[in-house]
């Protein structure tokens, strides 16, 4: 009966303000009486809730009846939740020109101003005017949730650019005993907003802080890049405008404080955990459902932070149909701080494309110390190592035929799978090989078979092949080992008889300096006859 006992107490307590406004009334009595069955767990301090908005343009355009249940159900849950803030992610409207939408995106956060539960709205790009980001005005999104909105409220923070807006702010909530800043910024922001956001952060250095801006994370789980399709030059926003990557190294990774980023902005689910420069465990999550039916189902995103169990719990719920989203990147477990932290997770991933953009079906090595392993990128660039890694310094080099190869020393730290991207070069100059897919031998026998070599440009350097990933009992010879010109080499298998019968894969590699060409081979050992 906790979910009825909260709800009452905040109906009763409200009741005298809505009974003026029927619509907004009945919205809050609607989901009131149908979320008494809802499994809802009675959050107690020390923990809390906040509640984040995804992109709701949908339901301030076509279904603000969804807007309304998402406001009432949290005003209905407050106390039973100990919601302690709500955070618009931005993209308030589909249509930053269009009033009536403005009104009903504000008629919806006014269920929370009715019950005393504060909350701050980021822009996002369908705000500005004629929902175009180069304009960099917003004229709609400062009278509706501009400084006025907020004025009076002790929580809210000094704007300062640009002057009179309420495109970049901050909020400051004292929660259960310690101090949190909510630092709200502009849709990809201009590099004179990072400037106001360091002034902000120099002087809350104290304090625990959340980053919330329309569009940081990506839909696959990587920051948003320079090649990126909605990233800010698909906008055809200013040269000094940061995308995620940039955010991430200019701002986000450099302040020890810094704990959680929330945004919407791209269609989708997505979250990762990097370390900052610091060392401190740094959660970003993307949270947006508008191409979803009904312009999102009126899904919202619970985040119960609990500061003693160094986690927080992210669930996702629609108060419109009473139900959540249980997949991986909807109901989660993210670290609180870097004691959150699962030391049993250690690893790299990333992506690989050309400078053009184009993704790259790249082999990508990790090499620590005298050990290296393999991984191959899908044909959309993405790789990853392909188990658990000892922490440590990795050298991540990436090679793909017709590109000059890239490599990079990162570090893997128990707890986090460490993010890399590459952006390769054509190459004039390179060479390729040709192996078979397969080989069959016997066991206590050998089998061989032939590795073309293509040398491009003019690409003179010698070329060293050796194998890696055979069974134990079986070992490689080339002949030769070094072909000269564009001569190929042959490699021949032997197989002892301790090698049981089966399927094996092994790796030819050639390497010529940093450009290395590999290829999987399957090995089929059968019986001695």
């Amino acid at each position: 009966m906790a979910v009825f006992d909260s709800s009452l107490s905040v109906l009763t307590q409200g009741a005298a303000i809505l009974f003026r406004r029927p619509i907004v009334f009945a919205a809050l009595c609607l989901i009131f009486f149908t979320s008494i069955g809802v499994s809802a767990q009675t959050i107690k301090s020390p923990d809390f809730t906040l509640i984040a908005l995804p992109d709701p343009q949908m339901y301030s355009e076509y279904f603000p009846d969804t807007f309304k249940q998402q406001t009432a159900w949290i005003a209905a849950h407050r106390d039973e939740l100990n919601i302690k803030f709500v955070i618009g992610l931005g993209d308030n409207v589909n249509d930053g020109d269009s009033e009536p939408q403005w009104k009903n995106a504000s008629d919806a956060m006014s269920i929370l101003d009715q019950v005393g539960l504060p909350y701050a709205m980021a822009i996002g790009n369908h705000d500005y005017l004629h929902s175009k980001p180069p304009t960099r005005t917003a004229p709609m999104f400062n009278k509706f949730f501009g400084k006025s909105r907020y004025a009076g409220k002790s929580w809210y923070g000094a704007s300062t650019y640009p002057p009179g807006t309420s495109e970049n702010f901050y909020v400051t909530l004292p929660i259960e005993g310690k101090k949190y800043l909510l630092l709200y910024l502009e849709y990809f922001p201009r590099a004179e907003a990072i400037a106001w956001a360091k002034t902000v952060l120099a002087g809350h250095a104290e304090e625990k802080v959340i980053v919330v801006t329309h569009a940081l994370e990506g839909s696959d789980a990587f920051r948003n890049g320079q090649c990126d399709y909605n990233g800010p030059s698909a906008e055809g926003l200013e040269t000094n405008t940061l995308n995620g990557e940039q955010m991430w190294d200019g701002l986000i990774s450099q302040y020890p404080n810094i704990f959680l980023t929330l945004n919407g902005h791209v269609n989708g689910a997505a979250h990762e955990t990097d370390f900052g420069k610091r060392g401190n465990a740094v959660t970003q999550i993307l949270s947006d459902y508008q191409d979803d039916a009904d312009g999102g189902g009126g899904f919202l995103r619970i985040l119960t932070i609990k500061p003693a169990q160094h986690q927080i719990i992210v669930r996702t719920y629609s108060p419109s149909s009473q139900s959540y989203k249980n997949d991986e990147q909807n109901s989660f477990t993210v670290p609180y701080d870097s004691d959150g932290l699962d030391p049993k997770i250690a690893g790299i991933r990333g992506r690989v494309r050309s400078r053009e953009c184009d993704s790259v079906a790249a082999s990508v090595s990790f090499t620590k110390g005298a050990h290296r392993d393999w991984s191959f990128a899908d044909s959309d660039g993405y790789f990853a190592t392909p188990t658990t890694v000892d922490p440590g310094n990795y050298r991540v080099a990436a090679n793909a035929p017709g590109f000059s190869p890239s490599a990079s020393t990162i570090e893997v730290r128990p707890g986090f799978t460490t993010p890399i991207r590459f952006y390769l070069t054509k190459a004039d100059k390179e060479f390729t090989m040709d192996t078979p897919a397969s080989l069959d031998v016997r066991t206590g026998s050998s089998a061989t078979m032939s590795i073309g070599l293509k040398r491009i440009g003019g690409f003179a350097n010698a070329i060293q092949f050796t194998a890696s990933g055979l069974p134990k009992g079986a070992i490689a010879l080339f002949a030769p080992s070094t072909p000269v010109g564009s001569r190929g080499t042959s490699v021949t298998i032997k197989v002892g008889n301790q090698v049981a019968p089966g399927k094996y894969k092994f790796r030819i590699i050639a390497t010529s300096g940093t450009v290395v060409r590999v290829a999987n081979v399957e090995l089929f050992v059968s019986a001695e006859r």
